[in-house]
């Protein structure tokens, strides 16, 4: 991505950007004559949140500097009334650091590493589960006794 982001065409597009109801990489950009869904990152992630944009300040008016990638609108630099919000600069760092991230990672070595976390968050709420499970259904029990 970082390759494509640094040497593709670029296109500037001003308008106001929103969230798109859940925090997530997509955000809104609403132009006088569309709206289309922009984001910081426009491959998969494994982190759901990634703020380029200063989310406290939306809806926000802006020039966006973009990206056609993939049919997915990347976010390359970004500028309001008061100056620059996101360098260009900031950004090709991110998605350097990020395309790097993504070559080190296999589908196999994500695959154990998603199963070793699974194993390590699971098994501990399953067991926590049927311990409860246990508790209610000895409660269920005595008060039926009882009755």
């Amino acid at each position: 991505m970082y390759d494509f982001a640094r040497s593709a065409p670029r296109f500037v597009r001003e308008g106001v950007v929103d969230d798109v109801g859940i925090r997530g990489r997509w955000m809104q950009l609403r132009m006088p004559n569309a709206t289309r869904r922009v984001s910081c990152e426009a491959a998969r992630t494994r982190t759901w949140d990634t703020d380029c944009l200063p989310r406290e300040r939306f809806p926000l008016r802006v020039k966006l500097t973009l990206v056609d990638y993939r049919k997915h609108w990347l976010i390359i630099s970004a500028a309001d009334k008061n100056g620059m919000i996101l360098s260009e600069q900031k950004q090709l760092a991110y998605l350097k650091r990020r395309s790097e991230f993504d070559k080190s990672q296999s589908p196999g070595k994500n695959f154990i590493q998603n199963l070793i976390l699974g194993f390590a968050v699971g098994g501990p709420l399953t067991l926590l589960a049927f311990r409860r499970r246990r508790k209610l259904q000895q409660a269920a029990n005595a008060a039926n006794q009882h009755q």
